[in-house]
């Protein structure tokens, strides 16, 4: 009973960061075997508004646009260089999740996405992979898939097919240049030799530009 218990309130931590990250209620309820019914009701009593209803985003296409594929390697780098120290899957995502967030600054990867693209790429066999860029001085992270058949791979910011949009432009409508790609490298290989802590720490923000 006690472990029981015990259980319980732990998911409930759980359940209380990811709603603060944004993670919808019934994805909640699915990741923490939690009823439904009360994981609406956390995410009431946290946000102060109704979780949004209908089906979480399934497509898979979201994450092979060219600026997703930095953030989704960004994150599943984190998610792999974290997993090893912390163990437990759901606390290890929240932690990765709460790095991401802490490099990029406004991520573009909603929680929601960032729980089904680890899915995906736990159940991909490979298919699905991180590469690094070969441009010597970027080395980022991208996401790749095994048909598009390179073993050498240019990252979108190499290639220049990032899109800046109109709110990054300054007051003059020129174009900021887009936050470095191989910051985040670096501070993912940093974190990898750092141990992890715990996931209801926030971790440090990297010093970042406009970006992706």
């Amino acid at each position: 009973m006690i472990k029981n218990r015990s259980i319980q309130v732990h998911h409930r931590q759980l359940a209380s960061e990811l709603i603060r990250r944004g993670m919808r209620a019934s994805l909640i309820a699915a990741i923490l075997d939690m009823s439904l019914p009360q994981a609406r009701q956390l995410y009431e009593e946290i946000t102060g508004r109704s979780s949004p209803s209908g089906q979480t985003p399934r497509s898979n296409d979201y994450y092979f646009a060219p600026v997703m594929r930095l953030h989704a390697a960004t994150f599943i780098r984190l998610y792999q260089c974290l997993a090893p120290q912390i163990k437990e899957t759901r606390e290890a995502f929240i932690s990765a999740y709460a790095h991401y967030c802490g490099l990029w600054g406004r991520p573009r990867m909603p929680i929601d996405r960032a729980w089904r693209l680890l899915q995906l790429f736990r159940q991909s066999d490979g298919t699905i992979r991180v590469a690094q860029c070969s441009v010597p001085r970027c080395r980022a992270y991208t996401l790749v898939q095994a048909h598009e058949g390179a073993t050498r791979y240019t990252c979108p910011a190499c290639q220049g097919s990032l899109e800046v949009s109109k709110r990054l432009r300054g007051k003059s409508g020129r174009k900021h240049k887009p936050a470095s790609p191989p910051a985040a490298s670096k501070a993912i290989g940093t974190l990898a030799t750092k141990p992890a802590g715990r996931h209801l720490v926030r971790p440090p923000t990297a010093r970042h530009t406009a970006g992706p």
